[in-house]
């Protein structure tokens, strides 16, 4: 919270109207992020702010889950309980989407019997207007291949019943930021789905060091992969380190550099540049 970013809330400390940190935070949560703060733990809300909010991104997503809560008294007391759901970050963006409200303080099986049904509901709104288009060249083999389209998704998400679809994951694919998504498959059925981002971690005149970070790499319903399934993806990845590295916008600037690849580096993989 920068006063210099909420010129209204300046003015009133400026004028002495607000003379101390509770009513700093409780005009600003009011103001600027429309929440209504009667009868709210006031001080308790401003302790668990300064907790957890240590940057813009944190801060939106923070006010983004009081915004969609049916009561916001208790998500401030439930909030641990609340952010330790696993796909809470989908969760509250669709809340978002779809304008609406719910008790975040429930089981973790009811917030994801929530996550589930707000997923049927976005992928039907995306589905009539579905691009087939491919963003780059197939790149597969018998066990996995990499998602190629906005279609690709949607067969993906709709397989294993997971959001990568309907949360617009192909977005991030469509513009070549580094981000990768990847089925696999055994005899042709989706059983799975990893999520990678390719990374240039430190440049000098001479070298470039470049990581692989797997993300996320889950099941239908979004539950867990087992260990071999793991390792047949890194081999995957590592086989196609190329066209995971041609396929980022930081690309031209390596052009006139020769590949080197490193062993294994637990969960990113090293590739050194010369």
């Amino acid at each position: 919270m920068l006063l210099f970013d909420c010129p209204k809330l300046l003015e009133k400390v400026l004028e002495k109207k607000i003379t101390n940190e509770v009513s700093l935070f409780k005009f600003y949560v009011s103001y600027y992020k429309k929440i209504k703060v009667e009868k709210l733990p006031i001080k308790y809300f401003l302790d668990l702010y300064k907790a957890k909010v240590n940057h813009k991104d944190a801060e939106n997503r923070f006010f983004k889950l009081f915004k969609t809560s049916e009561n916001i008294h208790k998500s401030i007391l439930n909030y641990s309980h609340i952010m330790s759901f696993k796909d809470i970050g989908d969760l509250i963006d669709e809340n978002i989407l779809l304008q609406k409200k719910i008790n975040y303080s429930r089981s973790h099986t009811a917030l994801k019997n929530i996550h589930s049904e707000n997923t049927k509901i976005i992928t039907g709104y995306k589905i009539k207007h579905i691009n087939k288009s491919e963003i780059y060249d197939k790149v597969e083999d018998k066990n996995f291949s990499v998602l190629n389209s906005e279609e690709d998704f949607f067969i993906e998400g709709d397989s294993l019943r997971h959001c990568i679809f309907s949360n617009d994951y192909f977005k991030e694919a469509e513009k070549k930021s580094g981000w990768f998504y990847i089925s696999y498959r055994e005899n042709g059925e989706r059983k799975a789905t990893a999520e990678i981002s390719i990374v240039a971690e430190k440049k000098s005149k001479t070298k470039v060091f470049i990581n692989y970070y797997l993300h996320q790499f889950r099941a239908k319903y979004n539950h867990s992969v087992d260990e071999e399934k793991h390792k047949l993806l890194h081999a995957f990845i590592l086989k196609n380190s190329h066209f995971f590295i041609e396929n980022t916008k930081f690309h031209n600037d390596l052009k006139k550099l020769k590949p080197v690849f490193a062993e294994a580096q637990t969960d990113a993989q090293k590739l050194e540049f010369y």
